[in-house]
């Protein structure tokens, strides 16, 4: 049984739940999830392995890639944006003269450039 750690407000314990779940049912190797409120960490939890080998366990800090992680959450921004806002254009206002800007559209559909680090290799 893989160890979950961390901070949990009694209130969240579903969501710990859940997150046990996904070692133990769903075959999850190792991750981390925080959710805010109001500014109030309310869960702060991680667990599993940090590799394929179960060398390194999960910690607080462990770093990961997170290519297209934020596709999702673009996503549900522009959906709010959009059932918000009154412009007229799909795209957002346009960027500065001569440069292509990063709209909501182009987020959504892969075409905006994606902040990434490689880590140097062990050898």
């Amino acid at each position: 049984m893989i160890a979950v750690e961390g901070n949990c407000d009694p209130r969240f314990e579903p969501l710990r739940d859940a997150f046990r779940a996904n070692f133990a049912e769903r075959g999850e190797l190792g991750a981390a999830v925080c959710v805010m409120i109001n500014g109030r960490i309310v869960a702060d939890l991680y667990g599993g392995w940090a590799d394929q080998e179960h060398g390194r366990r999960w910690r607080p800090d462990t770093l990961v890639n997170v290519f297209s992680v934020g596709r999702g959450l673009i996503a549900a921004c522009t959906a709010r944006l959009a059932s918000a806002s009154s412009s007229p254009s799909p795209n957002g206002p346009s960027g500065p003269a001569g440069r292509r800007s990063a709209t909501s559209a182009r987020a959504v559909r892969s075409a905006s450039p994606t902040p990434a680090a490689a880590l140097p290799s062990a050898t």
